[in-house]
């Protein structure tokens, strides 16, 4: 969480036609397009640890682990990258298996 103007303001994922996000990510890999991951934290997995959490995700369920970067901002002051794994599925269907951890 960020202290902003004397009120706490979570990072939040920045909205998919927001022009300065795109804009960012393009800044971390022209070649890429950003893709929003769907969420389903495990209760059982380790908070911070998204590369050991998704290489054992793969060992019980299959699928493999894809590496990226997870983009959060807080609007109005910042946007950042956060090199971070989700699961794919063995169907092909990114999934972020992680607990997001409080900002």
């Amino acid at each position: 969480m960020t202290l902003y103007g004397g009120m706490v303001q979570a990072a939040v994922a920045p909205r998919d036609d927001a022009p300065h996000a795109l804009d960012f990510c393009l800044s971390i890999n022209p070649d890429a397009r950003p893709v929003r991951v769907r969420s389903e934290p495990r209760l059982e997995v380790v908070p911070h640890e998204c590369f050991d959490n998704c290489a054992q995700h793969v060992r019980e369920f299959g699928g493999s682990v894809v590496h990226g970067w997870a983009i959060w901002e807080t609007p109005g002051l910042f946007i950042e990258g956060e090199f971070h794994a989700v699961w794919r599925t063995r169907t092909g269907t990114l999934v972020d298996v992680n607990p997001r951890p409080p900002r």
